[in-house]
């Protein structure tokens, strides 16, 4: 790609540089079964604290934001269909409620996962969830959380683009494994509005293309917990924990345009 119109004397492209990413971190927890109260708590009853091992690793040289997905599994075993009801709370703020269609079938389990008002995340950050049914016989027993770097940019500020090529593999972690049966729902796109025309991109790579790099959103952001927030409730037979798993950023080779 030529730019050509772009160059000056002030204008110069910097050396090929790559940078190795872990993208996104993925942590569980196996929990000591609680049965859910049949009205809503008046503090969290599944709390977890960010601590640094739940970050993902990247160079240096690269700034950006994160964001998180905290997540909470169970199984309905009342002997008959039951709401769950719920709360998600971000360092003792509301950020969202449970959809109002959360009903699970006997002996099904139910999975939340909460991707609203969980950004900027750092270590010391309290996840919260405030639990309850709509009768006896509902438990939770599965904690976990997916922590992404999105808003990815160049640590210099005086560059303001980059001509590159960049790798993502769908989900970039494992499979949760302590949950008991883990099935991942869908595999969303990694990153939306990158590139000139703000396309989304699914996984895969991608060759050389010209990047700005936006002074809030960096070369782009990932899909749902930044560009989109909100919460998915799933239920199933025997899938536990039942999750959409987002993806990331793997690998970037650039040139930096300093302007």
């Amino acid at each position: 790609m030529s730019i050509r119109y772009m160059s000056s004397q002030h204008t110069k492209l910097s050396s090929l540089k790559e940078y190795l990413f872990t993208g996104i971190a993925a942590t569980e927890e196996a929990l000591t079964e609680f049965e859910l109260p049949t009205s809503e708590p008046a503090s969290n009853n599944l709390e977890y604290t960010l601590v640094s091992e739940d970050f993902p690793l990247f160079p240096d040289a690269i700034q950006g934001i994160f964001i998180t997905h905290f997540l909470c599994c169970g199984q309905n075993r009342s002997g008959s269909s039951r709401t769950v009801n719920g709360k998600a709370y971000f360092n003792g703020n509301l950020c969202y409620a449970f959809p109002t269609n959360s009903s699970v079938s006997n002996n099904y389990y139910w999975t939340c996962q909460n991707y609203r008002g969980m950004q900027n995340t750092k270590v010391g950050d309290v996840l919260g969830f405030r639990l309850w049914a709509s009768g006896a016989g509902v438990y939770c027993h599965w904690r976990g959380a997916l922590t992404l770097l999105t808003r990815t940019r160049p640590r210099r500020e005086q560059v303001k683009a980059v001509v590159g090529y960049y790798h993502n593999t769908t989900g970039g972690f494992s499979n949760f494994s302590l949950g008991g049966n883990p099935r991942v729902l869908t595999a969303e796109h990694p990153y939306t509005q990158i590139g000139l025309n703000y396309a989304t991109r699914t996984g895969g790579s991608y060759g050389t293309e010209f990047i700005y790099i936006y002074k809030s959103l960096g070369i782009g952001r990932i899909a749902y917990g930044d560009y989109q927030e909100g919460m998915a409730f799933q239920t199933h037979s025997s899938y536990r924990p039942y999750f959409t798993r987002p993806s990331a950023f793997t690998s970037i080779n650039w040139r930096e345009l300093i302007i």
